[in-house]
């Protein structure tokens, strides 16, 4: 680890929230392609994972996803329910950024994105069934992060799994939304 990602990592517990931030914002950015560094920090991230500081677990959960493309031994595997428990918490405005963050563990391999899209068609089957406020949100979240994923993948088996939640969709109006907005995607 070079000495500038050292610094980030330590600015990046410091008390005040302003630096934390910063440092924070730039790892993301840092780990938004491969790092040579990724086991340095990981331990250390799923430790914070089980944290009682939400702000802490959302972001070791954010970090790990984004660093799943580095983990060549697929800890991620895993971790990967913990994380996907921590999104269950979105009264938490920065549980979206966390939930928004998981496409790219389907980003680190065929196993990583089996366990992703598992994850994502039942929690999306959730969401049909219960009447919480939030849920149509999910909903689109789930959707968004799947046309992240085929946006970089281009593969039959995002674009299936995108086309059979948008059938499950019951509200027409926002199906026909999303319809138009991933055929953009897929007609490219």
């Amino acid at each position: 680890m070079d000495a500038e990602t050292k610094m980030l990592v330590q600015l990046a517990d410091e008390e005040d929230w302003e630096t934390r931030n910063k440092a924070f914002l730039l790892l993301i950015e840092a780990v938004n392609r491969k790092v040579d560094w990724a086991y340095e920090v990981w331990d250390k991230l799923v430790d914070d994972l089980s944290s009682s500081n939400m702000e802490l677990r959302l972001r070791a959960g954010q970090l790990l996803s984004y660093l799943a493309i580095s983990d060549s031994e697929q800890r991620i595997l895993e971790i990967f329910p913990e994380i996907w428990d921590i999104t269950y918490d979105l009264d938490y405005e920065s549980s979206l950024d966390l939930f928004q963050s998981t496409w790219k563990i389907g980003l680190a391999g065929a196993e990583q994105k089996n366990i992703l899209f598992q994850a994502y068609e039942e929690r999306f089957q959730e969401t049909l069934k219960d009447s919480e406020n939030n849920n149509e949100l999910v909903r689109f979240y789930i959707l968004k992060n799947l046309m992240k994923l085929y946006e970089q993948l281009q593969d039959k088996k995002t674009e299936n799994l995108i086309q059979k939640l948008l059938y499950l969709e019951s509200e027409n109006r926002y199906k026909v939304n999303c319809q138009v907005y991933i055929q953009t995607y897929i007609s490219r």
